[in-house]
């Protein structure tokens, strides 16, 4: 049944039904026109036959048969006008003297008024035939109607529940999209049905699944769902759009893509969170209110599923990080253990060899280069532990800046002193380019440690080669550079190298923590400074500081509160 029949239908049920005879379906110049046709043509008849036969008072039977004909199909009062022109063409044509109204027979008399009696009780009993017709044919009309909603209602119920357990039994996205386009068109019946997408840019539409004509493959057609356009309306609103005349709908301007294909009448529906489903056809029609509750019902099914599956799947990679970091964390504190363990078993063989050559007064030569080994290890140590602090400081977001004019060369020429003897037995030639003064106003201690991590990253992957240091800068901006010559990194390690507690080379073979580099870029993002890297794989390293000469967000005292970023 189409969408326009099964709205008569309800519409139907829904009036309230009276005692007089439905409303007739035929005009009433034709239902008397009618009447006086069959009357003309009784009464011919019987002036035609009724003298030849002698069958003289029985000219009533053919005039009575008309207006049993009559009552049954036009009603009553067509049945009296078939009588009385049965009866004044009866008397005039058949009664003698023919051609007058006068009667000379009280026989005619009385069979003319039995004629009238007759012809009103049968017109009255035809009459009623034809009520109890048409109420009949009007009941089992409504009670197809109600049949044939009830078999809709049990199709789309079906088509609802067969995409839930679809969606239940864990159907991929795609496929649960394609099932959820076919039940749709089959349960309404429509030619062209679409299930989109919303794009990141949250005003295009790209169509997933497609049943039709020409369904279209997953992502090939773009969709304008900006402002004023027909999906842009259908997103904005909780209820389904129904469109009875998409041409002429004045609500939104109509997709072009429905226009060409010569799309009248359809309804959309948004999905929330994921896009919008769209039912439409080639014809004019009428969508009743269960179809509109039934892609309503589709919608929400598709919107339920798509959510779960995205909250199951961001449970997954939460489950997944919190792995990835419990693992992170167990081979932290292997890597912590084993990194502050190094420099303690030294100093313990360091420790019992000075209390036995003081035992055995060894010279105060032997027992000086003991100790300077010792004070080493100790250094090593305290600046594990600084590390650590400074993890603690910048996770919390507690690492106070003390501002104060500072010269960026005078402080790596410090480092690099610090460093001659380390570097020197090493085997490195260290060249530092830092002759000029550049000043800014920065937290000595903190820039200090910057150079000195990046200096000591140098040291430990530059394989023995020459290291430069080089500061320059401008106006605005003083510039740190560290280059090595050593194993290099590789370009899908330049982002992970910041990282806390990652390396790119291999932990076995290089010692530390994997901390230095993530505390050199969370030091400069609190002085407004940036650090960048430049390196290929048995190239060499160049990591490259901007600073600021004046800290963003400095205090009048000079204090500077940072926080990671």
């Amino acid at each position: 049944m189409s969408g326009e029949s099964a709205a008569g239908a309800l519409g139907g049920i829904e009036r309230p039904m009276g005692d007089g005879c439905p409303p007739d379906s035929h005009a009433i110049p034709q239902r008397y026109g009618g009447a006086v046709l069959a009357g003309i043509a009784a009464v011919g008849m019987t002036a035609l036959v009724w003298p030849n036969i002698d069958l003289r008072n029985g000219y009533f039977l053919l005039p009575l048969i008309a207006i049993v004909f009559v009552s049954v199909r036009a009603g009553f009062g067509p049945a009296i006008a078939t009588g009385i022109i049965g009866g004044f063409g009866g008397a005039y044509l058949v009664l003698e003297p023919r051609g007058s109204f006068a009667i000379d027979s009280r026989a005619d008399v009385l069979v003319l008024s039995l004629y009238g009696v007759v012809g009103l009780a049968t017109g009255g009993l035809g009459a009623a035939v034809r009520s109890t017709h048409l109420r009949t044919g009007a009941l089992a009309a409504q009670y197809a109607a109600l049949h044939e909603q009830a078999k809709r209602r049990a199709a789309q119920q079906a088509a609802v529940a067969a995409v839930g357990q679809q969606a239940l039994a864990g159907a991929a996205t795609d496929d649960l999209l394609e099932s959820a386009a076919r039940q749709t068109a089959a349960a309404l019946g429509t030619e062209e049905v679409g299930v989109f997408e919303v794009l990141p840019d949250s005003i295009t539409l790209v169509r997933r699944a497609a049943v039709g004509r020409c369904p279209r493959a997953a992502g090939a057609e773009r969709i304008d769902a900006g402002p004023g356009t027909q999906a842009g309306h259908t997103l904005s609103r909780v209820e389904a759009v129904v469109f009875d005349d998409l041409p002429g709908d004045r609500r939104f301007r109509p997709a072009p893509c429905l226009l060409a294909q010569g799309i009248k009448s359809g309804m959309s529906v948004s999905v929330h969170g994921f896009g919008a489903l769209c039912a439409c056809t080639t014809r004019a029609r009428r969508f009743t209110d269960d179809e509109v509750h039934f892609i309503g019902a589709i919608a929400n099914v598709l919107a339920s599923a798509i959510l779960c599956r995205r909250a199951e799947a961001q449970r997954a990679r939460l489950y997944q990080d919190a792995e990835d970091a419990i693992k992170r964390r167990d081979d932290f504190l292997a890597l912590a253990a084993h990194e502050l363990k190094t420099p303690l078993t030294p100093l313990r063989l360091l420790a019992g060899s000075i209390l036995r050559a003081v035992q055995r007064n060894a010279p105060a030569e032997a027992l000086r280069e003991k100790t300077a080994v010792i004070l080493r290890q100790v250094d090593r140590l305290a600046e594990l532990v600084d590390d650590l602090l400074d993890v603690s400081r910048l996770t919390a977001g507690r690492l106070d800046l003390q501002l104060e004019e500072v010269d960026l060369a005078a402080v790596v020429r410090d480092v690099a002193w610090r460093f001659r003897d380390s570097l020197s037995r090493a085997g490195y030639a260290l060249r530092v380019a830092a002759d000029e003064p550049v000043s800014g106003r920065w937290d000595r201690t903190r820039v200090d440690q910057i150079v000195t991590n990046l200096l000591s990253n140098a040291a430990k992957y530059g394989a023995g080669n020459p290291i430069d240091v080089e500061v320059a800068g401008d106006d605005r901006t003083a510039l740190l550079v560290v280059r090595d010559r050593g194993i290099g990194i590789a370009p899908q390690d330049h982002v992970r190298i910041f990282e806390r507690f990652e390396r790119a080379a291999d932990h076995a073979s290089y010692g530390g923590l994997g901390l230095g580099l993530w505390i050199v870029r969370h030091v400069l993002a609190s002085l407004g400074g940036t650090i960048r890297v430049e390196s290929a794989l048995g190239a060499g390293t160049t990591f490259i500081v901007e600073l600021p000469r004046r800290a963003a967000g400095e205090d009048d005292d000079g204090r500077h509160g940072a926080h990671p970023k």
